[in-house]
């Protein structure tokens, strides 16, 4: 018989995660344990990032390439652009080319681009507004100093200047090009060292 105010223990089973630290096949220290659940996290991630595009595609999917300036009135080079659903220009559309002086735009390389583009049916992805890169830019923009507001409204008036002239006949732009480095951390140009952040928040702004 059993004695009162006596308790049986309760005989709780092991969980999981003690079963494997008995068994040896998971860390017992803290620090281990936090490895292996991160190592678990970004497999689950890496998983997931795998299988997220094959899912979420629902039509067909455009296969495009670089279009060089001078190639474009080279017939065995348009030739081999026309197997491409899609083009970008490599150099054409950029800062430098479009905008050489303070005020001034040069839109004639460019619109030779596009309108090739579009004579030979090609949709035009429009590249780069903004460029987080120095050794591009047009020395005007580098040989002088600039106050915080100064920049911005180089910045916005490039941006809204070229969209409106290429508007209906490039499909979309990349806004901003390279404004992280290889870490994460925010690259170093001249929009960065004279807007600061949010620069790039300005440029997308600017171009909606």
């Amino acid at each position: 018989a059993r004695q009162r105010g006596h308790q049986r223990p309760t005989h709780r089973p092991p969980s999981p995660l003690g079963v494997l630290v008995r068994a040896g096949s998971y860390p017992a220290s803290r620090v281990a344990t936090l490895a292996v659940v991160r190592t678990l996290l970004a497999t689950l991630a890496a998983l997931l990032l795998m299988t997220a595009p094959g899912l979420a595609r629902s039509g067909p999917v455009q296969l495009g390439t670089a279009l060089n300036s001078r190639g474009i009135e080279d017939a065995p080079y348009v030739d081999a652009v026309r197997r491409y659903d899609a083009v970008t220009p490599e150099s054409a559309l950029k800062f430098a080319e479009l905008h050489p002086e303070p005020g001034v735009y040069d839109f004639a390389a460019g619109d030779r681009v596009v309108s090739g583009a579009a004579s030979n049916g090609k949709p035009m992805q429009g590249h780069t507004l903004v460029w987080c890169y120095d050794a591009v830019l047009p020395d005007w923009l580098l040989s002088r100093s600039w106050t915080r507001d100064e920049l911005i409204g180089v910045m916005e008036d490039h941006i809204r200047t070229v969209m409106e002239h290429f508007e209906g006949r490039v499909r979309a732009w990349d806004v901003v090009n390279e404004a992280s480095a290889r870490h994460g951390a925010r690259r170093g140009c001249l929009w960065q060292g004279g807007i600061r952040d949010p620069w790039s928040e300005l440029a997308l702004r600017a171009a909606r």
